[in-house]
């Protein structure tokens, strides 16, 4: 947490995990179904494009430096 001490406003950060998504050799495309109750809750990053489909639900995603409500 950093305190910004011109506005005394706490601005937080999150650190980012490195994740590199599991493929087998020839393949193109990994599909993985989820079924949970919450997210994968850790901010992480990946070279891979990565595709969701949520069917019920609401939050914010989060895409580099911008915040996408659904």
């Amino acid at each position: 947490m950093l305190l910004n001490s011109k506005h005394k406003t706490k601005q937080t950060y999150m650190k980012t995990l490195q994740f590199n998504v599991p493929t087998m050799r020839g393949q193109s495309l990994t599909i993985q179904e989820d079924i949970l109750e919450t997210f994968y809750p850790h901010f992480h990053r990946h070279q891979e494009a990565q595709l969701m489909w949520i069917k019920k639900g609401k939050g914010v995603l989060i895409v580099e430096d911008t915040l996408h409500p659904f």
